[in-house]
């Protein structure tokens, strides 16, 4: 084989090529030394033709061996050909200087000459006709079992580009420059038919000068649908029975269509130009798939009903390529199978690292849209892959400033990504319960539990809960601070503690500020009080920050101010002491005892005795008459206990009532003495005195 010579020659080894290790060798030397221009398959499908330059060749491969059979030469480059047998023993060569060659088995066997120079030809096997057509307005017409020229057709058209047999009606299409299709039948030789082509693309020529060619022409196995192709690009499906086109397709290249094929078993049609192969869908135009080629292609062959496609293009190799989706693989290569379903178990992922998606918009925007159809640009989907280089400079003539732009975009990115570094990001609260999402994040943040409270706000079925105002918690309610008794005493010492923290900051900031301004005077007064006292151990020029024990102090003075605020204090009693307090009411508990129970709650409003039950419900107690008259009786009695205890008056017996004095008479007494006789029950000189009354000091 030609690539073990070149390795020879090289003196490299095939393990390290990686295009030789990827390669799959489909026939044997299935190449030329410069490119191939044709490449057809024998009606019986056991030979593969191609030809190709340079020299001029035709190269024959035998299927059953997957090896070439054998290679002949010629005078000239080859512009068709055509088997006349269904095996490779009868074949009929157009060359470029205007002369038709007969090949038998055992090489050339007859040689002629045309008036013009040809462009295409076809074979009817029923007459042994073959029909040459080129850049004359007739069609030459040979007959083969006569061996002699037979009277030619004449076109309407200047010129012939294509012709085409249909098998399946026996009639001959033929396309010319004009851009009129003629329908001969080939047993009357008559002209059954024509078709315009410029008309049916009046619509999707809008703006192009130049009138479309005719310059390939295809039809379906049954018959019935006949593809032409246009020098501008187009595909037009027409019903052999009705003038107008059932469908118009653009290759989007503007390029001549080289090749129209249907697929024999599906509803797929192959189109192809010099850049793409594309297989869409003949009932509503929906492509299918496309295939790329290397180099420019110049024909396309589909081989029977399978799904393999071989390419003659500008290049040494003949292309083979294998699409599984549109049938299986011939009886002679059925391994390609097998490769194909090992390569789908291994997932391949093409990335285009080295190239730029851009579409039209964009190239016209950049100035490049003359670069549609050159090898700078490679269709894809709605747009074309640019080389990324190719696109970087394009860019920087466009759009000079471009790099000054992303160059402040980078700056700006990084500069973010550093601030993001040292400030920490706060999560933004939402308006509704706005305390509740502070807490669950405090929570979510302390806890390493899985089951965390702070994913209440990441959950979609809680999202009401901190959207809707009507899920507002009302703080202000009793049920709330029965619930959370100490969180307005916790807020309070928040706020307290707030305002503080911010007093101290705002005076270290005015003492920070003010050191240097006021260092000078500071070093006077210290002279000045040095002068007048003995100066310190040692003195600090430089302030630094509060000191520890500042610290604490500080904490101290904000607890004892938050406390004080609080008004919380504790009194210890002695063993054995009686509570003071205990039984004081003030006048308005006195004068409460004597309502009833309805005046009273009005009097009392919120002063009723409330308790916690379960559920949030709240109940009243209240004392009863007969049990509040025997409490302030023992009230009253203790009272009076404590104020003779005041006046030292033992409790010996004698009656709280009467009193005796030196010189005074018994209670109720009648005499008038004065001090001589004994105080008594109706003794003389007594008297009867207030008890409550002040006393003289004396």
């Amino acid at each position: 084989p030609q690539f073990l010579e070149d390795a020879k020659k090289t003196k490299t080894s095939l393990r390290y090529n990686d295009d030789f290790r990827r390669r799959i060798e489909l026939i044997q030397d299935f190449e030329f030394p410069t490119s191939s221009g044709r490449v057809k398959t024998s009606p019986d499908g056991q030979y593969v033709a191609a030809t190709g330059t340079y020299a001029p060749q035709i190269r024959l491969y035998e299927t059953s061996q997957l090896s070439m059979k054998f290679s002949r030469n010629f005078d000239c480059e080859v512009v068709q050909f055509q088997f006349l047998s269904d095996d490779f023993r009868k074949l009929v060569f157009l060359l470029a200087d205007r002369t038709v060659e007969f090949h038998a088995q055992f090489g050339k066997y007859y040689r002629t000459r045309i008036p013009k120079f040809g462009r295409d030809m076809t074979y009817h096997s029923n007459s042994c006709d073959l029909y040459i057509a080129g850049s004359s307005d007739e069609i030459w017409r040979v007959n083969l079992d006569q061996g002699r020229y037979m009277q030619p057709l004449q076109s309407k058209s200047p010129g012939i580009n294509c012709c085409v047999l249909n098998p399946a009606v026996d009639m001959l299409a033929f396309g010319g420059e004009d851009g009129r299709v003629e329908c001969w039948d080939p047993r009357s030789k008559d002209n059954v038919g024509s078709i315009s082509v410029v008309q049916s693309l009046a619509k999707h020529l809008a703006g192009e000068t130049t009138l479309p060619e005719v310059s390939a022409i295809g039809f379906d196995s049954d018959g019935l649908l006949m593809g032409v192709g246009t020098s501008t690009g187009h595909i037009l499906l027409y019903d052999v029975r009705y003038p107008a086109p059932l469908l118009v397709k653009d290759h989007q290249y503007g390029l001549p269509i080289k090749n129209i094929t249907f697929h024999p078993s599906t509803k797929h049609v192959l189109s192809a130009d010099s850049k793409i192969v594309k297989v869409w869908d003949k009932v509503q135009g929906r492509p299918f798939t496309n295939v790329e080629a290397q180099a420019d292609i110049n024909d396309i062959c589909l081989v029977g009903d399978s799904g393999l496609i071989l390419v003659a293009q500008e290049q040494p190799r003949v292309g083979s390529f294998f699409v599984p989706a549109l049938g299986p693989a011939p009886k002679w290569c059925s391994f390609l199978d097998n490769i194909t379903e090992e390569l789908e178990e291994e997932k391949q992922t093409s990335v285009y690292d080295d190239y730029k998606f851009v579409t039209r918009d964009e190239l016209q925007q950049l100035g490049c849209a003359h670069l549609i159809g050159t090898n700078l640009l490679r269709a894809y989907m709605h747009g074309f892959f640019m080389d990324m280089r190719l696109y970087n400079r394009v860019k920087s003539v466009a759009e000079p400033f471009a790099y000054e732009t992303y160059r402040k975009s980078k700056i700006q990115q990084k500069l973010e990504e550093q601030r993001a570094n040292r400030i920490t990001i706060k999560k933004k609260l939402p308006k509704v319960n706005k305390d509740l999402a502070q807490q669950l994040n405090s929570s979510d943040q302390t806890s390493k539990s899985v089951k965390s409270s702070g994913k209440l706000l990441e959950d979609s079925r809680f999202g009401a809960l901190f959207e809707n105002p009507d899920f507002q918690i009302d703080e202000q309610s009793d049920y709330y601070k029965l619930i959370n008794p100490n969180k307005q005493l916790a807020k309070k010492f928040e706020k307290v503690s707030d305002d503080e923290q911010e007093e101290e900051a705002q005076e270290e900031d005015e003492e920070e500020n003010g050191a240097e301004d006021s260092s000078s005077s500071e070093d006077e007064k210290n002279k000045k009080v040095y002068d007048e006292e003995e100066p310190p151990a040692a003195v600090t020029s430089k302030r630094k920050g509060p000191s520890q024990d500042s610290i604490i102090q500080r904490k101290a003075t904000v607890y004892d101010k938050a406390s004080k605020k609080r008004k919380l204090g504790f009194y210890e009693l002695k063993a054995g002491e009686h509570n003071p307090l205990e039984g004081v009411k003030s006048a308005k508990n006195r004068k409460l005892t004597h309502l009833s129970l309805a005046d009273r709650l009005k009097e009392e409003g919120s002063q009723v005795n409330r308790g916690n039950r379960l559920f949030g419900a709240k109940e009243m107690s209240y004392v009863p008459q007969e049990f509040k008259e025997r409490r302030q009786k023992q009230r009253e009695e203790l009272a009076a206990h404590n104020q003779r205890k005041r006046r030292n008056v033992s409790s010996i017996g004698v009656k709280e009532t009467a009193h005796n004095h030196g010189d005074g008479a018994g209670e109720n007494g009648r005499g008038r003495g004065r001090g001589r006789g004994r105080g008594g029950r109706g003794g003389r000189g007594g008297f009867q005195r207030d008890h409550n009354a002040p006393r003289k000091q004396y």
